[in-house]
């Protein structure tokens, strides 16, 4: 009677049932790739560029998404508070291996590219490591459980294992700290915090802290379009794509939403 979320390859036949409505809104989902960056080679902001260079996301929403989904324009998803447009990284596989170059891997690099096994980011995964090959990038993909995948993730810097991994956040209170804070700040380390690829930056650190501090809006919001913009160029992650809610229910069915940050809410159900 209902379902989310509803996979895009399964929404055209959705649609041809006179019976099933389709839900389509924007989300405040960012998906991402984590780079452990205190560890080779993505310690070198260079590599973490290049792979950011290799990547053709409207490519990818077409494929893993069938245009359900959009280019993200920042470190947070357009729909945050406090969200604000960034210069993000366009397809250059020629610029990424020159960075790469310059970083000492002129004859490419091997990576271990982590994901959970359900179907979305498995193909995200594969899409990642046909289109960085291109750039000399060779991704071993490893699949595993989500339980497992986050165990592996929630560790110390030292005894981390983590080069790359599919990952994605949602901040619950549609807000920037809560789009930044709990991942890309050093307070928030595992295990107290998501910060899986022990990125910190004092710029980042201190419009945080202004942010949750300051009685200001302007104030607030100049330090988080700081955060963003120092994020961006210091790329701890690949930066993918912010899937839209899609959603099938039966016609006869109200009352039930998926709320921006995917939250199902079902306390207003009923059958007509």
């Amino acid at each position: 009677q209902f379902i989310w979320p509803l996979p895009s390859e399964q929404v055209d036949n959705a649609k041809a049932d006179p019976n099933v409505v389709i839900d389509k809104n924007p989300s405040i989902i960012l998906r991402y790739v984590v780079l452990n960056v205190t560890q080779k080679p993505f310690n070198d902001v260079r590599v973490r560029q290049a792979l950011n260079y290799a990547l053709d996301r409207e490519a990818l929403n077409k494929v893993i998404y069938k245009g359900m989904a959009s280019v993200p324009q920042s470190a947070l998803a357009a729909n945050v508070w406090g969200f604000q447009k960034q210069q993000m990284y366009g397809l250059d596989v020629e610029k990424a291996k020159k960075l790469l170059a310059e970083a000492g891997y002129p004859n490419g690099l091997e990576v271990t590219l982590w994901t959970p096994n359900d179907t979305e980011r498995s193909k995200i995964a594969e899409f990642l490591q046909q289109q960085w090959a291109a750039a000399g990038v060779k991704a071993k993909i490893q699949q595993m459980e989500f339980v497992a995948l986050t165990n592996q993730l929630q560790v110390k810097p030292e005894v981390s294992k983590l080069q790359t991994a599919v990952n994605g956040w949602s901040p619950s209170t549609g807000e920037a700290d809560w789009g930044i804070r709990p991942l890309l700040t050093k307070g928030m380390f595992p295990t107290t915090g998501f910060n899986t690829g022990f990125y910190t930056n004092d710029v980042v650190e201190k419009a945080v802290i202004t942010g949750l501090e300051s009685g200001d809006e302007k104030e607030r919001l100049a330090a988080y379009g700081a955060a963003q913009k120092q994020i961006v160029e210091d790329a701890p992650w690949v930066f993918l794509t912010v899937p839209d809610i899609v959603a099938g229910k039966r016609s006869n069915l109200s009352g039930v939403y998926v709320l921006p940050d995917g939250t199902l809410d079902v306390s207003h159900a009923q059958f007509k």
